[in-house]
């Protein structure tokens, strides 16, 4: 605060002058903005010197415009920077007067908290925890961790940025001071995130077409047994059929993907497709034109679900080469990744 000389008869007092709050919008680079200085800094706690701030902060400040609500606005304040631009552009106009009411260092709880408070319509379900682990993501009974979380600010609302822990998809949520959003990249907004038996699955908004990711839950392993003979199966027993009377078909270039499984005899790979199926990974029983049964799984995540479950009980080294087939197919070139590339690298635990 500026020290002001007030004269009387017998002597002059000196006081302290409250520093000025309301700053005048101004143009930066196209944008609205208001500039703070070291003595508005210092008032509010966030003084180069004083330590308040690491060397890079996300800063949460509230403001208002007269006869208006209150606004958060999100910015970064770097240590020994003795001045703070904040883009003002979401509600003000050059020529307003803002008034800025407080600030204060906005951490990952600080924007756990408001996500929980704000989120709406489709992330009603999802919920962010701050655990003693790390940030976790929770829907129903699914969950996964958030990997390397990141805060930053962006056009004054406060982003956090992280990695989905299997599928290692990269995801971001945002928030304005009113509302919460998440997207896993620009142009791919989430619009649904809802629990399945096997994981959390996202639903995303790209290019007009809604796409979806499943984000698998470590947690639950295969251990759901179904009524009847089916009951009595393992995981090394699907091994056993699949390495005596089975294959795994693999087509990348086709895009295709399938686990077979032949026999004369129906009532076997009806258990066999019942037990797989009990585990969240859907199969079927068919017959073909000479009367023999297949048992099938399909597409490229439940392949690949089925690979992590079979893998360590695989023993011919025919089945192992076509397990190797498929984990090179998802090593190809990182550009060509899809969406169902990265969870299905995910569900097998990461592949270098």
């Amino acid at each position: 605060m500026a020290p002001h000389l007030i004269e009387s008869s017998s002597h002059l007092q000196i006081v302290q002058r409250p520093p000025r709050r309301t700053f005048g919008v101004v143009e930066d680079a196209g944008d609205p903005v208001i500039r703070m200085h070291e003595t508005t800094l210092r008032s509010l706690g966030l003084a180069p010197n004083a330590g308040v701030l690491s060397e890079s902060h996300v800063v949460e400040f509230v403001v208002r415009i007269e006869g208006s609500k209150f606004r958060r606005l999100y910015t970064v304040h770097r240590t020994g920077y003795r001045r703070v631009t904040l883009l003002v552009g979401s509600f003000a106009r050059i020529g307003d007067e803002i008034e800025v009411l407080g600030a204060r260092k906005y951490a990952i709880r600080d924007f756990q908290s408001d996500f929980e408070n704000c989120k709406l319509g489709a992330l009603r379900l999802l919920v962010l925890q701050d655990t003693d682990k790390g940030l976790r993501l929770r829907v129903g009974q699914c969950d996964t961790f958030l990997e390397s979380p990141f805060l930053s600010a962006h056009y004054s609302k406060a982003v956090l940025r992280a990695r989905l822990e299997c599928t290692k998809t990269r995801i971001g949520f945002g928030f304005d001071g009113e509302t919460a959003t998440a997207w896993f990249n620009k142009s791919q907004r989430i619009t649904s995130v809802t629990e399945s038996r096997y994981g959390i699955e996202f639903e995303y908004q790209e290019a007009n077409v809604r796409r979806r990711l499943l984000e698998p839950t470590p947690s639950l392993t295969a251990t759901t047994r179904c009524p009847g003979d089916a009951a009595a199966w393992t995981w090394r027993d699907v091994a056993d059929w699949i390495d005596t009377e089975g294959l795994f078909a693999v087509y990348p270039q086709k895009r295709s993907y399938s686990v077979q499984v032949v026999q004369k005899e129906r009532k076997p790979l009806k258990e066999l497709a019942s037990f797989v199926s009990s585990a969240g990974i859907p199969s079927r029983v068919r017959k073909n034109k000479r009367g023999i049964y297949i048992a099938v799984v399909t597409g490229l995540l439940n392949v690949a679900k089925l690979i992590r479950e079979t893998e360590p009980y695989i023993k011919t080294k025919n089945k192992q080469r076509q397990i190797k087939r498929f984990k090179d197919s998802l090593k190809k070139d990182k550009k060509t990744w899809k969406v169902s590339t990265l969870a299905a690298r995910g569900i097998l635990g990461g592949l270098p």
